[in-house]
């Protein structure tokens, strides 16, 4: 296997892991909450279980469980918890993956719900997350790379036509800066959408919860058309020195 196809693999894997521990040119939108104290009984018990790390484990299961099960409400609630504003004590790394599986989870919700496509277009800019983010990350700032990351894989998720032009525009409008740190994560989303389009929820679900067989299958993904073709313009963006800076 090429060296370009192993690290696009290990983006699939690591990808895949993070469900179980975890584009628009336009402005993106402000989806800023209010503060709500941990130990007011109105917290939402997701709210609750990210805020006690004991309970990470929990929080992953839970918040898929959530989006998978969707109706009225769904999207608000996972909304709110990730832009909580948790209290300033430094979080767990795992209690940062319950937050990167939630914003990863509103794919499932984006094919129904126009809210929960736009969060999900919003939090493709890095902007968004430098505004919007509501607590302390161990992993300092790269923590809002990770959420342009989850955001951007969330498009392809979600399975719809528009998830195929938002992710076009990426890979065609977005600066060499911006692809050369996303271009694996544009080319995970687009095997998200393959998946969806040709397969259904089923097939979907199967590459979400089977990590370590899907990865197999994305493999063959990138042997052929479509998937080679987004394999290698992938491997053309991520070559060289690192771009300027542009903020993305």
């Amino acid at each position: 296997m090429k060296r370009s196809q192993v690290l696009l693999l290990l983006v699939f894997v690591v990808g895949a892991v993070a469900v179980y521990v975890g584009v628009s040119g336009s402005p993106p939108s402000e989806h800023t909450q209010p503060p709500v104290p941990r130990d007011d009984p109105a917290v939402d018990p997701l709210i609750a279980i990210v805020g006690d790390p004991a309970r990470s484990a929990k929080g992953r299961e839970f918040v898929w469980t959530i989006a998978r099960e969707g109706g009225p409400g769904a999207f608000d609630r996972i909304r709110s918890t990730v832009l909580h504003e948790y209290p300033a004590e430094t979080f767990t790394q795992g209690q940062d993956d319950i937050l990167l599986a939630a914003v990863r989870s509103i794919g499932l919700l984006a094919a129904d719900d126009a809210d929960a496509s736009q969060f999900s277009l919003d939090g493709c800019s890095m902007e968004f997350w430098e505004r919007n983010r509501g607590w302390e990350s161990p992993r300092g700032a790269h923590i809002n790379r990770m959420l342009v990351s989850c955001s951007i894989q969330a498009v392809g998720i979600a399975g719809t036509a528009e998830s195929a032009d938002r992710l076009r525009e990426l890979r065609e409008k977005r600066s060499a800066s911006y692809l050369h740190k996303y271009s694996g994560d544009i080319v995970q989303a687009a095997y998200y959408l393959s998946v969806r389009e040709s397969e259904g929820d089923a097939g979907l679900e199967a590459v979400l919860f089977e990590p370590f067989d899907y990865g197999v299958r994305f493999k063959e993904w990138i042997s052929r058309p479509p998937g080679s073709g987004w394999h290698e313009w992938a491997d053309a963006t991520s070559r060289g020195p690192i771009p300027p800076e542009d903020g993305g």
